[in-house]
């Protein structure tokens, strides 16, 4: 049986903002790079002590132009 221990919920309001968006090669070129961006910017957030496991770096797929797929790069932190 699992018990809910009391506590206090947290209000923290987070935010999604650009941070880069890659559309300068081809659709997987835009991914791998994003991918890159993400892996450092989380990677700068790891040296931040205590880290919020809510706020990160993050990949998702932007306009789609010229049959290529832009890929931003977002980064979501306390407003």
């Amino acid at each position: 049986m699992l018990t809910a221990g009391a506590g206090t919920a947290s209000a923290a309001t987070y935010v999604n903002d650009l941070a880069w968006s890659y559309n300068g090669g081809d659709s997987a070129d835009n991914w791998n790079e994003c991918a890159k961006g993400k892996l450092a910017g989380n990677a700068r957030l790891d040296h931040i002590l205590p880290r919020d496991p809510q706020e990160y770096y993050y990949c998702a797929p932007g306009a789609f132009g010229n049959g290529v797929q832009h890929v931003n790069l977002w980064y979501r932190h306390r407003a």
